[in-house]
C-alpha cells in the first residue's frame, strides 16, 4: 500500500547573483601640463596614468570603463581676451570634455584613456592672474574641483558598479610671457652744439637702440624707456654747479640734468628723453663746463 504527497519547495533553492565590486579608486601624484608658448594645439599626454584602479569582476565576467564627469562646469578661467571657460561633455564620446567660450569655440580638450591617461590639447591662450617679468612657466591654472574621473564596471548580466575621483587639480595650463630676443646700442650719438642757440630740441638721425621681441601668445606691446644708472653726472655748468640726473615723476623715458639753483635742485640744465623706436632727443638749457681750454669755437 503507498500514500504520497507533494509540497512546493522551488522557493526555497535560491541562486543569488553576483555583481562587480570597486575595490580602490586613488587619484595619482601625475599630472598633465601645457604650455601656452610652444604647445598650442598640440596633444600634450599624462606621462602614466593619473588614477589607480583595482576591480573584482565577479563571477559573471565585466567589462571596465573609465570616463570624464564635470564636477562644475563653470572654471573660473578666460581666455587672454577675457571670455569666460565653460566645461562641456561631449555628446557621443563620455571619455572627452571641452572647454569652450563664446558662441562654442574651444579653448581646450580634455580626454581620459580606458588605463586612466589624461590628453589635454589646449586651443588658445589663457589669463593668468599675476603679471611677471620674463617667460613665466611657472603660473598655471587648473581645473580643481571642476572634473572627475568615473569608472565603471558592468558584469555579464549587466550588474553595474561605479565609483568617481577628482582629478581635475591634474590639468594644468602653463603661463607664457613676453621675450626680448635682442636689445642693443647702435653707432648713432645726438650732440647740441651750445654754439648755437640753447633751447632746442635736437634729435638723433636714427635710433640709439635696436630691439626685437617676442610678444608670446598672449600677445604684446612694446615700451622704451630712460633708467639713470647713476645720478650724478660729472657734469658741471660753466658757473660750476654739479648736475644730477632726475627721472620725470610722470613720464619714464625723460630725465632731466638739474644744478642747485639757490639752495635747491631745480635749475634746468638739460632734458634727455627717448621715442618708443629708440630715437633720442636733447634740449640743452644752459651751458656747461668742459675741460680743456680751446681756443675759438669749440
Amino acid at each position: 500500500d503507498v500514500a504520497s504527497q507533494t509540497v512546493g519547495i522551488g522557493g526555497q533553492i535560491q541562486f543569488a547573483d553576483d555583481g562587480p565590486t570597486i575595490t580602490s579608486l586613488t587619484a595619482q601624484e601625475v599630472s598633465v601640463m601645457t604650455d601656452e608658448t610652444s604647445q598650442l594645439g598640440d596633444d600634450v599626454v599624462s606621462e602614466n596614468p593619473v588614477i589607480a584602479f583595482t576591480v573584482n569582476e565577479g563571477a559573471d565576467g565585466a567589462t571596465q570603463h573609465v570616463s570624464l564627469v564635470i564636477t562644475n562646469e563653470a572654471t573660473g578661467l578666460t581666455t587672454t581676451a577675457g571670455d569666460e571657460i565653460t566645461l562641456v561633455a561631449d555628446e557621443g564620446d563620455d571619455s572627452v570634455v571641452y572647454g569652450q567660450y563664446g558662441d562654442g569655440q574651444v579653448a581646450f580638450t580634455v580626454s581620459i584613456g580606458e588605463n586612466g591617461t589624461l590628453t589635454v590639447n589646449q586651443a588658445v591662450s589663457l589669463h593668468h592672474g599675476s603679471a611677471d617679468e620674463g617667460t613665466d612657466s611657472n603660473e598655471t591654472n587648473d581645473l580643481t574641483d571642476k572634473l572627475s574621473a568615473k569608472l565603471t564596471v558592468t558584469d555579464g548580466d549587466q550588474d553595474v558598479a561605479s565609483q568617481t575621483v577628482a582629478i581635475g587639480g591634474q590639468v594644468l595650463f602653463a603661463d607664457d610671457g613676453p621675450t626680448i630676443t635682442s636689445l642693443t646700442a647702435e653707432d648713432v650719438s645726438v650732440m647740441t652744439d651750445e654754439t648755437s642757440p640753447l633751447g632746442q630740441d635736437v634729435s638723433s638721425e636714427g635710433a640709439a637702440i635696436a630691439f626685437a621681441y617676442d610678444a608670446g601668445k598672449d600677445g604684446g606691446s612694446a615700451h622704451v624707456s630712460l633708467v639713470i644708472a647713476d645720478s650724478n653726472s660729472g657734469l658741471t655748468t660753466t658757473a660750476g654747479d654739479a648736475i644730477t640726473l632726475v627721472a620725470d615723476e610722470n613720464n619714464d623715458n625723460i630725465v632731466y640734468g638739474m644744478f642747485d639753483d639757490e639752495g635747491t635742485l631745480d635749475g634746468l640744465a638739460f632734458t634727455v628723453s627717448i621715442a618708443e623706436d629708440g630715437t633720442l632727443t636733447v634740449n640743452q638749457a644752459v651751458s656747461l663746463y668742459h675741460g680743456s681750454p680751446d681756443t675759438d669755437t669749440d
